[in-house]
């Protein structure tokens, strides 16, 4: 008798094994799967959009069959299955949390496309600002190519780093998206000329190089602005004047292309040299005044 028991459980744990390795295999398999899938259609689909909807139907599809291959496993007894799911689920929802809420943020980044691959996007952190380039949106992370930020000229160099941030942030921070909201960005070039010059002529003949420049630029929309983003002329250089300790200043406004500052303002650096050469204006300089006490 005892041998016979001893038998039954031995058959039972060899069965209960075998249908584990089973399911399991299988369960592995779907998203194995779907990981090679889309990674084939990362390079065949162009359209970041479509992509996204794609991964998010094949996600939900491998979900399905993942909840169907375990009721499947444990079909003999459907009641005992749902209630260690339930109890299953709470322990995970609850130890898993931060998993759980960035695969959900996934499927709302997808779905209203937050960001999209090379979207140049801001999420102003506790920890400071994470600011760059999208170059992957994974299930639970997505990674960026930083940029250097802040304030100075190069503000939007890359910095050759990658930086991996989970997909919940769009749920806790403030997330701008420069390539999609705000496809033009109004910068500033300051130019400080001598109270000797003539700043009349100074203010014609450098208004005219930069509209000149400009209307050279939007020949070439898809490099220096955007295309599709409707009256170009609504971005023309600005020029206003002001007085400052060292001479003249000429503050020029002018719009660029997210990203692409550094290219068009060379541009204009390159048209204002050579006016400011052609013209004979003196650029000022930082002075400082000694007063010599006459004790």
């Amino acid at each position: 008798m005892i041998q016979n028991i001893s038998s039954e459980k031995i058959n039972l744990i060899i069965d209960i094994s075998l249908r584990a390795g089973l399911y399991t295999f299988l369960i592995f398999s779907y998203w194995f799967g779907f990981n090679k899938l889309s990674h084939f259609l990362k390079k065949k689909v162009k359209n970041c959009g479509l992509l996204g909807t794609i991964n998010v139907v094949l996600v939900i599809f491998a979900v399905g069959l993942s909840i169907s291959t375990l009721v499947l496993a444990f079909v003999d007894n459907l009641a005992v299955f749902f209630g260690s799911l339930s109890l299953l689920s709470a322990a995970f929802v609850f130890a898993l949390q931060d998993f759980v809420s960035c695969f959900f943020a996934w499927i709302y980044i997808e779905l209203t496309k937050q960001y999209r691959l090379n979207d140049l996007i801001q999420i102003q952190t506790q920890n400071g600002n994470v600011s760059g380039w999208i170059s992957e949106i994974g299930l639970f992370r997505s990674q960026i190519r930083e940029r250097v930020g802040g304030d100075g000229i190069d503000r939007e160099r890359p910095t050759g780093r990658t930086v991996t941030f989970p997909n919940n942030y769009i749920f806790k921070y403030a997330l701008a998206n420069q390539t999609k909201n705000h496809l033009i960005l109004w910068h500033n070039l300051d130019i400080v000329i001598t109270f000797e010059s003539d700043y009349t002529l100074a203010q014609k003949v450098l208004k005219k190089a930069l509209e000149d420049k400009f209307e050279d630029l939007i020949l070439h929309p898809d490099k220096y602005f955007q295309n599709g983003i409707g009256e170009l002329h609504n971005f023309m250089p600005k020029i206003y004047t002001s007085i400052n300790e060292n001479g003249v200043c000429f503050s020029i406004w002018f719009g660029a292309r997210a990203g692409y500052l550094r290219e068009i303002l060379q541009e204009y650096s390159l048209e204002i040299l050579k006016t400011i050469r052609e013209n004979n204006i003196t650029l000022a300089y930082k002075t400082s005044r000694i007063i010599k006490d006459e004790k």
